[in-house]
């Protein structure tokens, strides 16, 4: 009867066995053995995986690993160059090696989730995400703006004065119903021919006290000219129009400022103009300079902008703001004030005027070499434009353009060699293989660097309840098996 007692042992150790696998593996999983972070350069073959030593990773009381405590420097020596992700040396390191070593042979990306472009509004009922689909409609700051259409952005960025930032200002100007003419850049004091009969003035002042106060002056006159002398493609241009002021050239030729008419803008019976006396290989010359001209020769240049029979000014005082004076054949015929993005008819004019930008201090860049993308939107006499990163604040709301972005993740092939047999590896942002007890895996963030790979290695231990569990599969295994032979033999026995 002995084989009986023994089948019922083993469907006792079979069943307590069972049970104490179901939960473990149900229960918490147990803390691994060692995890740690391995450094791979390309092609150069390593056994080393490091974590950083720390009160938060004590060594294990029962360890079959040898950790080896290394410095920071310690560590340097390791490698042929520094790894991307060692960057505290002060830190002490602890290291295990591996039973197996591994060998990065390459690195390649590949494109995951794409999400498209999108605006992020946030107001008082929280935050939305609205597509942008070119031609849709979206209401902001309960004005309805359609979606134009996305493109680089280029513009004006804050910088400090120390680090060259200067007063800009970034404005477009439209003559009926043409397009835009963007991105034109003023400096605090600029004069800008915007078109045939339109000049631009910008300043930055303090207040918009000030900015009337500068109105009522009027148009400057002969503060905004000057006069220029230009030698091999180079301009130099003067500000003073004293008698005698000049230059001498490379070729010896002598350029001097002899005579001023008509200098006023108000006019008279003479139009404004400069005369030169030019000395030239012992010959002097009287050059007579109009207005917004240069001499026949291309040699003397004078600009007077504020002849123009169309002169814009304006002014800024606050971040995205600005007022603005437009004085025709000298007179005031209209002004106002906008703000970024708001557009203005110009009376009596042909031209719709508009305000982009405009800072106290900041440096420019240009469309063509910015990195960056903006979603243009076009609304009831206005037309905003969202730098991609920038929140924009609006009345009521923010808005925040992100563009399409494909997500990149780098695939690592990997070369594992463990007692002389070779196998590859290749592993996804999301594989979790196995190599020699270890578990492998890309770290987070990892795969930046072409010619570098981080992996997080993970040696686990079984839960005590897995382990007592599969001790008693293991009895009752070999107690059942005895117990059916042991009644084998016994059916064999002769009676």
């Amino acid at each position: 009867m002995a084989h009986r007692a023994g089948f019922a042992i083993g469907l006792v150790l079979l069943v307590t066995g069972g049970a104490l696998l179901l939960f473990g593996s149900s229960g918490e999983p147990a803390a691994p053995l060692f995890f740690g972070e391995m450094w791979l350069p390309l092609e150069v073959p390593s056994r080393l995986v490091l974590r950083p030593d720390s009160p938060e990773t004590p060594l294990l009381d029962i360890s079959p690993l040898e950790v080896v405590p290394l410095a920071g420097q310690d560590v340097m020596t390791l490698f042929p160059e520094e790894p991307p992700r060692l960057n505290k040396l002060q830190h002490a390191y602890e290291s295990v090696k591996l039973p197996f070593s591994v060998t990065l042979k390459a690195v390649e990306y590949e494109t995951g989730e794409i999400t498209p472009a999108r605006l992020k509004i946030t107001d008082g009922t929280g935050e939305r995400v609205v597509p942008f689909e070119t031609g849709e409609s979206v209401v902001l700051a309960g004005e309805t703006f359609a979606m134009r259409e996305i493109r680089p952005w280029g513009g004006i960025l804050p910088e400090p004065p120390e680090s060259g930032g200067t007063p800009l200002a970034v404005v477009a100007l439209r003559r009926m119903d043409s397009p835009w003419t963007e991105d034109i850049v003023a400096q605090h004091g600029d004069w800008l021919k915007l078109d045939a009969d339109l000049v631009f003035r910008f300043l930055w002042v303090r207040s918009e006290e000030e900015a009337l106060q500068t109105f009522a002056q009027g148009i400057p006159g002969m503060a905004s000219a000057r006069w220029g002398v230009q030698e091999q493609g180079v301009m130099n241009w003067f500000d003073s129009f004293q008698a005698g002021s000049g230059l001498e050239l490379a070729d010896g030729t002598a350029v001097v400022l002899s005579a001023v008419r008509g200098a006023e803008s108000t006019g008279g019976p003479e139009s404004p103009a400069l005369c030169f006396k030019v000395v030239r290989e012992g010959a002097v010359e009287d050059v007579w300079v109009a207005a917004n001209s240069a001499s026949e020769d291309g040699l003397l240049h004078f600009s007077y902008p504020a002849l123009a029979p169309c002169v814009l000014l304006a002014c800024a005082w606050e971040t995205g703001a600005m007022r603005f004076q437009l004085y025709r054949n000298g007179e005031e015929a209209g002004g106002g004030v906008l703000r970024a993005g708001d557009i203005a008819t110009l009376d009596s004019t042909p031209y719709a005027f508009r305000l982009d930008q405009a800072l106290d201090s900041a440096v420019y860049l240009r469309r063509e070499d910015s990195p960056l993308q903006e979603a243009a939107l076009e609304g009831p006499g206005r037309i905003l434009r969202f730098r991609q990163g920038e929140a924009v604040i609006l009345p009521g709301c923010a808005v925040e353009f992100q563009p399409l972005s494909k997500e990149i993740g780098p695939v690592y092939s990997l070369e594992i060699e463990e007692s002389g047999a070779t196998r590859t590896l290749v592993l996804h942002r999301d594989t979790v293989a196995s190599a020699g007890g270890w578990t492998v895996q890309q770290a987070a963030g990892a795969g930046l660097p072409e010619d570098w790979a981080t992996l997080y290695l993970e040696l686990p231990r079984s839960p005590a309840a897995r382990q007592w569990g599969m001790y008693a599969l293991g009895a009752a295994g070999a107690i059942l098996a005895a117990a059916a032979l042991a009644q084998v033999m016994g059916r064999r026995r002769p009676a």
